[in-house]
């Protein structure tokens, strides 16, 4: 099954579903790094809700959500991401 890229715009004031638009394994996120200046920020990562305790991840650096014994269906939310500070675009890489 081929890939699927996306860009989704992530902030500082709450966290963003990840949401699986295609069947998937896993989803790769991560500051874009078109973004001017890039890296910008830090980013938070919940799974599987908004409010378990983040994990931070250090600017320029990614994170993988892994479906645990199968495949994320589309439509999935497979966990949040938030900016720690401002907003910025993300990309989200599915395979």
């Amino acid at each position: 099954m081929p890939g699927n890229t996306q860009h989704i715009t992530v902030g500082s004031s709450q966290f963003t579903q990840i949401v699986a638009q295609t069947q998937c394994g896993e989803i790769t996120v991560g500051e874009d790094p078109s973004v001017n200046g890039w890296p910008t920020t830090d980013f938070l990562v919940a799974k599987p809700s908004a409010t378990n305790t983040p994990r931070r991840v250090s600017a320029g650096g990614t994170y993988t959500f892994s479906a645990l014994g199968g495949r994320y269906m589309a439509g999935a939310i497979a966990g949040y991401v938030e900016a720690v500070s401002g907003a910025t675009t993300f990309f989200q890489d599915e395979i």
